[in-house]
């Protein structure tokens, strides 16, 4: 991420991350400083807030 800024309209429709075994986004969410194991997990995005969502941090 190089910024944040407001949402603007002009932005277009918000879309979600949602935790999917199969998605083609895989992002870190832990940085484990011991190894790199289970630190990542795999996304989609959706159009709608879903409680799937929300992640868990170990």
């Amino acid at each position: 991420m190089n910024g944040i800024r407001l949402y603007r309209d002009s932005d277009g429709s918000i879309r979600r991350l949602i935790k999917d075994n199969r998605g083609l986004i895989s992002l870190p969410i832990w940085i484990d400083r011991q190894s790199s194991q289970g630190t990542f997990e795999r996304f989609r995005l959706v159009d709608e807030f879903e409680a799937a969502c929300w992640v868990t941090i170990p």
